[in-house]
């Protein structure tokens, strides 16, 4: 990724931005834009804003770079072993939310004999490190989206496309897990589609490259 720059001058607060930017780049198409909102960030940290309101800023502009329909974040509970959700956003249902307003379940990072709970896909990013990017979460046998269906089901949603990353802290230790729902491609515009059309449709994101 190329140089833009320092977030903040806090050294470790640009280090969790740039864990998260290496992260993302590889399915981005358009990384040089949004600069000054991740600058924001830097700034924010800086200051000790609202964890909250961070939190909120992060996925926001994940979602923006990588063209997502949805997202939610989540961070590491390490005294309960499980992922807290903490933020989730939808453009198409229009839900912008906190934990308290959305009833989401964490994500137990164990099972009951203490065995790492590599059947749930956020779970699995965090104790592998790995990205993981699926074309459809409804035809993947590797992982359960047993809950992801039954929230579709609930809100009349279609959940396709999924890339899920580890968020990392200054120390290269995994803090946070974010998922980035339903990549987004504008359709053609023509006067022949009806007004219930929808403008953008999911689509996989590009594989991850490999590296030599």
């Amino acid at each position: 990724m190329q140089n833009i720059g320092k977030f903040s001058e806090n050294s470790r607060i640009n280090i969790v931005i740039e864990n998260i930017l290496d992260e993302l780049c590889p399915f981005l198409e358009e990384q040089a834009r949004e600069i000054s909102e991740l600058t924001a960030i830097g700034k924010a940290l800086g200051t000790g804003k609202d964890i909250r309101a961070l939190l909120k800023m992060i996925l926001s502009i994940a979602r923006r770079f990588s063209k997502a329909d949805g997202g939610t974040l989540y961070l590491v509970d390490q005294k309960e072993k499980k992922l807290n959700f903490h933020v989730f956003h939808n453009e198409s249902l229009k839900i912008d939310e906190e934990a308290g307003c959305l009833d989401l379940p964490s994500v137990p990072l164990y099972r009951e004999d203490d065995t790492p709970n590599l059947s749930n896909v956020s779970s699995y990013v965090f104790h592998t490190g790995e990205i993981v990017n699926i074309e459809d979460v409804y035809k993947t046998n590797q992982f359960q989206f047993n809950g992801t269906q039954k929230f579709d089901e609930a809100l009349h949603y279609r959940s396709k496309s999924m890339v899920v990353i580890p968020m990392r802290n200054h120390e290269d230790d995994i803090i946070g897990v974010l998922q980035l729902i339903n990549s987004r491609t504008r359709l053609p515009e023509k006067s022949s589609l009806s007004a219930k059309t929808p403008r953008r449709k999911p689509r996989p994101w590009p594989a991850r490259p490999r590296l030599s």
